[in-house]
């Protein structure tokens, strides 16, 4: 990470707070160096917080690369490999990311591009807490506390990733030395901690979010403390950002990550309990028009990507040239989905090309032309409710209950609904397949659960041998050659 100014993502004043505001990150970006007076004003405090989640949202982080680009390649959806055109041989542009070939600069830039930017943001979220924290009579103590509440999770979101990333797998090796953890507000080298330690201080991070986001207006009833920001156009959308229930989600995430499946067990049983009713299902649809391949019902925590359209353009646009288009295996496509066409996944998120050799499937979930039109919804799923329900499936001592879990999200995606003699595992495994298509989700599942194999992408029958040499990514050249080695 190179030294830096601090800055933030600023919109132009007002344009978060007026009305009209579509959602959320309905700004007009811009660079503005991190100055005290932008803690003077409640609504420059607020493009400060919405600037944290703008770099989110950028190409190199969750726009493209950690959820539908390198890190969905290394989960093996894709038929990546050589292709042959009028005599010309043609290696796919990301096939060195399915190897895992992380001194490739294919592979190693994307990585380092993350890296960089990711500690940028917690930079930039650091300073923002303890600007926050140092202000008196801007704004509300309630919302004060809300804000920083966003802040906390933020970073606790930020630093698993990286861990997940960049740490060992930790079911092997937990005590083995990962990345550093960052607090302050400063670019100076700090130690690489191990794992577990970076993990209790992301698990202290969601604490202290969980903590001031209690009377998250999201919880509806059950907030009171801040019901005066509930009315606020700025306070509209919490069940889009990073909100109580995406404290609670994360918190669970990490407990499964880390071994503690009782305590995962507990906290995702508590979400479903009173997050169900604040983030309802999709209606079951009348006709396949009407299902909107995002499935915006039971996302908890959405991040609006302004250039979302051109980031599918560039990966996954009919028209792009056979080496820089991702497309998968058709035959294992149509076993995953076990050749139910009337899958929503299926009908939603999939369209057949006509080739003049061989037809093929071309994913669709981010298409501009697919997506509902609410704005709110047009972005990258983060977190998800039915994540919950797969966490109680892999934690809980009862097959019963966790088949049971399985098919609360089944029936709501148009599938069939499994029995009791089914392999719980590999159910559980197809379901982190269909579900978290496009965001980023398989590789860390096959990472936390050390799977000596896993799916090809290259096809139905074939599997991959994996091991910590392509389980764990190297730290960027950037950041080893900061620390001298």
């Amino acid at each position: 990470m190179k030294k830096r100014a601090l800055y933030f993502l600023l919109s132009c004043a007002g344009s978060i707070i007026c009305g009209s505001c579509n959602h959320y990150l309905d700004v007009k970006p811009k660079d503005q160096y991190l100055q005290d007076k932008v803690f003077s004003n409640e609504a420059t405090i607020h493009e400060a917080l919405n600037g944290i989640y703008l770099r989110m949202a950028s190409p190199t982080l969750y726009g493209k690369e950690l959820t539908m680009g390198i890190i969905d390649v290394m989960g093996q959806y894709y038929n990546l490999q050589d292709y042959h055109l009028s005599g010309i041989t043609s290696a796919h542009q990301r096939i060195s990311q399915a190897s895992y070939a992380y001194q490739d600069t294919s592979v190693a830039n994307p990585f380092s591009r993350a890296w960089q930017d990711s500690y940028t943001s917690i930079l930039n979220i650091n300073s923002f807490i303890g600007r926050l924290k140092g202000t008196m009579s801007v704004i509300s103590e309630t919302q004060k506390s809300l804000l920083l509440g966003e802040a906390y999770g933020l970073r606790a979101f930020l630093h698993f990733d990286l861990l997940r990333m960049f740490g060992p797998v930790y079911a092997e090796d937990s005590g083995a030395l990962s990345i550093p953890y960052m607090v302050k507000a400063t670019d100076a080298v700090q130690p690489l901690l191990p794992a577990s330690a970076i993990a209790d201080s992301i698990g202290k991070d969601i604490q202290q979010s969980l903590l001031n986001l209690q009377q998250d207006p999201v919880r509806g009833s059950n907030s009171k403390g801040f019901a005066e920001l509930a009315s606020q156009p700025f306070f509209q959308h919490r069940d889009r950002r990073f909100n109580y229930y995406a404290a609670q989600l994360l918190q669970a995430r990490v407990n499964l990550y880390t071994g503690h499946k009782q305590e995962a067990l507990e906290v995702a049983e508590s979400l479903i309990s009173e997050a169900a009713a604040v983030f309802p299902w999709d209606p079951d649809p009348a006709t396949p028009d009407e299902i909107d391949p995002i499935f915006p019902g039971g996302i908890i925590f959405n991040l609006p990507q302004p250039t979302l359209r051109q980031q599918y353009l560039n990966l996954f646009e009919s028209s792009l040239p056979f080496e820089t288009l991702l497309m998968p295996d058709q035959t294992r496509l149509f076993s995953l989905y076990k050749y139910n066409l009337s899958d929503y996944y299926y009908i939603s998120q999939w369209t057949t090309v006509p080739s003049s050799s061989n037809p093929y499937v071309l994913f669709i979930k981010y298409r501009p032309a697919t997506i509902q039109p609410d704005a709110s919804t047009a972005g990258i799923p983060l977190s998800r409710l039915s994540e919950a329900y797969y966490i109680v499936a892999e934690c809980t001592q009862s097959k019963l209950k966790a088949i049971d879990c399985l098919n609360q999200v089944r029936k709501h995606r148009g599938e069939i609904l499994l029995n009791e003699g089914v392999d719980l595992g590999n159910e559980l495994l197809n379901a982190y397949l269909r579900e978290f298509w496009g965001e980023g989700q398989l590789f860390y599942f096959f990472k936390r659960n050390n799977l000596a194999q896993i799916p090809n992408g290259r096809g139905a029958a074939n599997s991959l041998n994996m091991d910590k040499n392509r389980y764990v990514v190297p730290l960027p050249l950037v950041e080893t050659q900061r620390r001298g080695s």
